[in-house]
Order: structure tokens, then C-alpha cells, then sequence
């Protein structure tokens, strides 16, 4: 039969573990939170940067870009590529290029024979003029004093067929004459008039058109 300080002492540990119990009832139900340990270091804050990783070696395919790109050294570039102007181009010649002009002077129409006298008209050429903007006239004559006595008349015709008198000289022996005329109509002739007596050789007309 056990005796009475036996049962005291068990009534006195079942005391102690009834109130370490309602101790720990009574701090889950109020939210409390048991201090951490001691000598327990805080938790490290890890923080990733995004950083761009240097690319090397070759890249193949579609590579969509965004922004500005630095590019420092060769970059190869194989294939078609498509560049569109933005502004005015400027264009640079080595060295001296030769320039040729697209339009020449053209031999339109030419006279060189006999032109008979006693005041006989001689019609010695006459040429389409619409495309020229200039027009030069070349006489000569080599029959010595007779060619003083032949007179060179030129005239303009225009598209209605009427003519008019530009200029008109006497030829002059062993000696060229060279006139230009601003062309104002369709075609020009030029008229021999030789007022010797007799006819007179070795004499020549040419005329000759420039568009610019």
C-alpha cells in the first residue's frame, strides 16, 4: 500500500506539466512567438543582376536587335542587303574621268562645184534645222577676182513654207567665210548669185547644225 508522500510528489509533477502545457496553449492561441536561439546569424539577401554575357564565335539565323549596337572591329557580311538613300548623296571621282558631250556638230548639207553667171540664181544648199540650236554657214571660193562677184544670200524658212533673208556677203578668194545664226524656223538655204559673165568653178557651201 503506497503511502501518502508518494502520492504528493506525483500530484506535485502532474501540476507541472498541467501549467508547462496551458503555458503553451496560451502562446499558440495568442499569436506569440518563441525568441530565436542565440548566436544565430540573419538570413543573406540574395539580389540576381541581369547581366549581358559577351558573345563570340559565328551566329547563324533571324537575330532581332533592339536599340543602339557598338560594333568594334571587321563584321562580315555575306548576301543581298537592302540600303535605301535618306538625304543627298554626295559622290567622289578619283583622278580625272574624261567628259564627253552627247551632242556633235553635224554636217547637214554641203555645195562644192560650178555656179553659172550672168546673174543666174543658184540654189547651193538648204538642210532641216528644227533639231539644231545653232547653225554655221562656210563659203570659199578659188577663181581668184571672179569670187567677189558672187554673193551669198541665206535665209530662214519656217513651217509655213515663207522665207526670210538673214544675211547676205560676197564671197572673198582663197578665203573662208564662217557665219552662225540662231536658227528661227524649220530649215535654212543658202542662194548663190554669180554676176559675172561666165560661170564660175571651184566654189563651196557647207552647212552645219549643233544642238546645244
Amino acid at each position: 500500500m503506497e503511502d501518502r508522500r508518494g502520492v504528493v510528489r506525483r500530484g506535485i509533477a502532474l501540476g507541472v506539466a498541467t501549467t508547462a502545457l496551458g503555458a503553451m496553449a496560451f502562446a499558440v492561441a495568442t499569436g506569440t512567438v518563441a525568441a530565436p536561439p542565440p548566436n544565430v546569424p540573419p538570413p543573406v539577401q540574395v539580389v540576381v543582376t541581369n547581366t549581358p554575357l559577351p558573345v563570340t564565335g559565328t551566329v547563324t539565323g533571324n537575330v532581332g536587335v533592339t536599340g543602339t549596337v557598338n560594333v568594334a572591329g571587321n563584321v562580315g557580311v555575306s548576301g543581298t542587303v537592302g540600303a535605301t538613300q535618306s538625304g543627298a548623296w554626295n559622290v567622289g571621282l578619283t583622278g580625272n574621268p574624261s567628259v564627253k558631250s552627247g551632242d556633235t556638230t553635224q554636217l547637214l548639207d554641203s555645195f562644192a562645184g560650178v555656179v553659172q553667171g550672168g546673174g543666174v540664181f543658184t540654189e547651193a544648199a538648204g538642210a532641216d534645222v528644227s533639231g539644231s540650236k545653232s547653225v554655221r554657214v562656210l563659203t570659199n571660193c578659188f577663181s581668184g577676182g571672179s569670187c567677189a562677184n558672187i554673193e551669198v544670200r541665206i535665209y530662214t524658212v519656217t513651217s509655213t513654207g515663207r522665207s526670210y533673208l538673214l544675211d547676205r556677203f560676197p564671197m572673198q578668194n582663197f578665203q573662208a567665210t564662217s557665219n552662225v545664226y540662231d536658227t528661227a524656223g524649220t530649215s535654212l538655204a543658202v542662194q548663190l548669185i554669180n554676176s559675172n559673165a561666165g560661170p564660175v568653178d571651184n566654189v563651196g557651201v557647207a552647212i552645219f547644225g549643233r544642238a546645244n
